[in-house]
């Protein structure tokens, strides 16, 4: 039977995610209650059990409105990012999948949602597989993956050419440090590169996050995250937020 669980449900929801093979900090309570600060927007993990396998899909509800009014239909979407669903078991059987898709069908139709869409995780070959039969899969764009258990030396060969030179000349010219960010000033200005960055490309207002959304993503205990900064003459040059969840960076 499938249950469903509210961003209201904290431990349980990463009671249910620690079980996983895998998952990413897409899928955790957290990164979805951001999601719902969208009106009119729900968030649930979807969660299916049978035999000794588990498996979940965190969905966004969305009303669908025509007109400023309800038609009291729903589309489901993924959260921004790879999320997708999880399976405490990559072995999981053909008939626990084909039992999950019939409850997964029942629950769209139950709450009357007419469209479903959900961005696959690059590094989970396995949602293919319990997804199969229920709709298209098809791949937009590329996405690029390191594995870190490798020699530093084997993952630099991987680089292209171009990288490896203008690497090379940073060193060299000891010009620019690395660091993590320690005061509020420096979450600031990466702030504003941020915002630099999404007026050079053009980006949706949707992508314009403000400082709480920064401030709440460092705080949250669903997982590990670090600001890191290029800084060039005492001047912060460049940033990244990296995550650290289950075995992924």
């Amino acid at each position: 039977m499938l249950s469903v669980l509210t961003t209201a449900e904290t431990g349980l929801w990463s009671s249910y995610l620690n079980l996983m093979s895998s998952y990413d900090f897409h899928h955790t309570c957290f990164y979805h209650t951001l999601a719902e600060k969208e009106e009119g927007c729900f968030a649930n993990l979807l969660v299916y059990k049978k035999n000794k396998y588990t498996i979940v899909l965190p969905l966004i509800l969305r009303e669908v409105m025509v007109n400023n009014k309800s038609t009291g239909y729903w589309d489901a979407t993924s959260v921004y990012g790879y999320a997708g669903p999880l399976v405490s078991d990559t072995q999981v059987t053909p008939d626990v999948i084909e039992s999950f898709q019939e409850e997964l069908l029942h629950f769209f139709i139950e709450c009357n949602i007419i469209s479903v869409f959900s961005r696959l995780h690059p590094c989970f070959p396995f949602q293919k597989r319990i997804l199969r039969g229920m709709g298209d899969v098809q791949a937009w764009g590329k996405t690029v993956s390191i594995d870190l258990k490798q020699a530093s030396e084997i993952q630099r060969q991987q680089y292209r050419k171009s990288l490896k030179s203008e690497l090379n000349q940073l060193r060299k010219k000891h010009s620019v440090t690395i660091r993590s960010y320690s005061t509020e000033d420096d979450l600031s200005i990466f702030i504003k590169l941020y915002y630099q960055n999404m007026e050079r490309v053009g980006a949706d207002p949707e992508y314009y996050f403000d400082k709480d959304y920064f401030i709440r993503f460092f705080e949250q205990d669903d997982f590990i995250s670090e600001l890191v900064l290029a800084e060039k003459d005492e001047n912060l040059i460049a940033g990244a937020i990296f995550t650290f969840t289950s075995h992924l960076v």
